[in-house]
């Protein structure tokens, strides 16, 4: 399945939950500041664990970084 993310297509097996996507897209575990949007509706981290990601999904992540 197909699923786009930030722009770019990614293809997984089957239906991930938000936290497996986040997982495949940042695999280095650092979720602070993440904010993340399925079909531009923002997703609370509540849910995360348990919505399922659909084929052909826009999935926007954001990531907030310091700096000056």
């Amino acid at each position: 399945m197909k699923i786009k993310i930030n722009n770019q297509f990614f293809e997984f097996t089957a239906a991930p939950t938000v936290q497996e996507l986040i997982q495949h897209v940042f695999p280095s575990g650092d979720f602070a500041g993440m904010a993340l949007a399925v079909n531009q509706t923002v997703i609370p981290k509540s849910q995360w664990d348990t919505l399922l990601i659909h084929e052909n999904d826009q999935i926007d992540i954001i990531k907030a970084t310091q700096g000056g």
